[in-house]
């Protein structure tokens, strides 16, 4: 896992986290998720009131922050399931 969370330059605790997320919110779906590439890119003119788009696939969903973690989560899910 540090070696993954290095070559992508994210800290492997945050890699640790979203996998213990992801175990615990698809008990018994998958006992091993899923984890999809994700690109972030620095956009000066982005602030807090700027909406967050995730791709997946040839999907796009935009949500405003401080929309529910956990509707996002099974948002992205889904998306995931239909590539």
């Amino acid at each position: 896992m540090e070696t993954v969370a290095r070559r992508h330059g994210v800290k492997p605790k945050t890699l640790q986290w979203w996998r213990y997320e992801l175990r615990r919110t698809r008990r018994g779906a998958a006992s091993h998720p899923a984890l999809l590439p994700v690109v972030v890119r620095d956009r000066p003119e982005a602030h807090a009131s700027a909406p967050v788009e995730i791709s997946v696939g040839r999907s796009v969903v935009r949500v405003t922050v401080g929309t529910d973690v956990d509707y996002v989560a099974a948002l992205v899910g889904a998306m995931g399931r239909q590539c």
